[in-house]
């Protein structure tokens, strides 16, 4: 099967930021695919958002809805009828 005709009308492809941006994406694959080692890819403030301030709250949920269980089962409060 021969492809549709607005691709065989476009022969000659513009210079576009888009091209520039491919052309910069490979240039950094090589550099990484070249490097020995371990590599640690900082991300700034980023990576203290996902490593610390993520992680810190969903431990603070979790102790506030622990302390709140042991305290509802020591003094018997939001009990269910017929248990």
């Amino acid at each position: 099967p021969s492809p549709p005709s607005s691709l065989t009308a476009r022969t000659h492809v513009p210079h576009t930021h888009a091209a520039t941006m491919v052309a910069h994406i490979a240039e950094t694959q090589k550099f990484y695919k070249a490097a020995k080692g371990f590599i640690h890819l900082k991300g700034g403030s980023f990576d203290k958002i996902t490593s610390v301030v993520i992680p810190v709250a969903a431990v603070a949920g979790m102790l506030t809805l622990i302390v709140k269980g042991i305290d509802d089962l020591a003094h018997g409060k939001n009990k269910k009828d017929g248990f």
